[in-house]
């Protein structure tokens, strides 16, 4: 195992660009716009604002529902988003009220993407659900035993992280294919880059694996943080290729997609860090923490 723990020089450090201030609970999800100009975050306080990334200032706002735990952006322009009370809602910020709100087969939905034109989301039962543009059901699968806190979407399938400390893989129709051990139990975050799979492990533990035809094989491990890792989130751009972790300590790692080698500490969140983002033209790194504030990094 390497050991970094923390590299406080200031000279591996980036500060933050802008700080978003306008919720007033934790922040828990971020989803930027196809163009990179405006920023969605979802929050605890049962808000979803539309920020405008140049500017700094809120577009637009969306309260009530739920406490917001994920959300995400699909090709046509519909915002996906899933929380405590077991509800997805549907946000076209071109139209002036949401397109719609279902209620899911999950107590607590933590986790939801876009594939297409369907929603795949998780939550607290170990349950995967697969959903049309619309919100409506079209098949579940119970995956685990207790609840899947991220997933991400592939071309040949769906990768799972389960609290249990299990990676779980599905095809693309969320038929069972292989589970594999990652750590010591509450997996709660992965990022995937072809057949590489980043995973977290407590306490703090950065893995990457090589998938093959016979499982999973451990390439690496890296004690990245000193507390739970929150949030992994991946560019894999011709101009830009980076890995984000964030943390339950309040810290977020900026690392070398190719080598895992450390880059920056990214300064700001006061409270654990809950979700990063990178901008589709690869320019900036939005973080989500729980002290109730967006931060905004230069990726350059």
């Amino acid at each position: 195992m390497t050991g970094i723990w923390f590299n406080n020089e200031v000279n591996m450090e980036r500060v933050a660009s802008a700080k978003l201030e306008d919720h007033m609970l934790g922040v828990e999800s971020l989803a930027f716009t196809s163009d990179s100009k405006a920023l969605f975050s979802a929050s605890l306080d049962r808000k979803v604002l539309l920020w405008d990334t140049e500017r700094k200032g809120v577009i637009r706002n969306w309260e009530g529902d739920s406490a917001w735990h994920s959300i995400a952006m699909g090709r046509s322009g519909l915002l996906a988003c899933v929380g405590a009370e077991g509800l997805v809602k549907l946000i076209d910020p071109r139209a002036s009220a949401a397109a719609g709100v279902a209620k899911l087969g999950l107590k607590k939905a933590f986790c939801v993407k876009w594939r297409g034109e369907e929603l795949v989301l998780a939550g607290s039962e170990g349950v995967v659900e697969l959903r049309d543009a619309r919100g409506a059901l079209k098949k579940t699968y119970r995956a685990a035993s207790e609840a899947i806190y991220d997933l991400r979407v592939e071309e040949e399938g769906i990768t799972l992280a389960s609290v249990e400390g299990e990676l779980i893989f599905l095809s693309r129709e969320l038929d069972f294919e292989a589970n594999h051990r990652a750590g010591e139990g509450d997996l709660r975050a992965l990022a995937t880059v072809g057949r590489r799979v980043f995973a977290s492990s407590s306490p703090g533990i950065l893995c990457e694996y090589e998938r093959n035809q016979s499982g999973l094989k451990q390439t690496k491990s890296i004690h990245a943080h000193m507390a739970r890792i929150n949030c992994l989130e991946e560019m894999d751009a011709p101009a830009a290729k980076m890995l984000v972790s964030g943390s339950r300590d309040a810290t977020a790692l900026l690392w070398n997609l190719e080598d895992l080698s450390f880059r920056h500490n990214l300064v700001g969140p006061l409270d654990q860090v809950a979700c990063a983002k990178f901008s589709p033209d690869a320019k900036l790194i939005a973080l989500a923490s729980w002290d109730t504030n967006v931060y905004l990094y230069s990726a350059a």
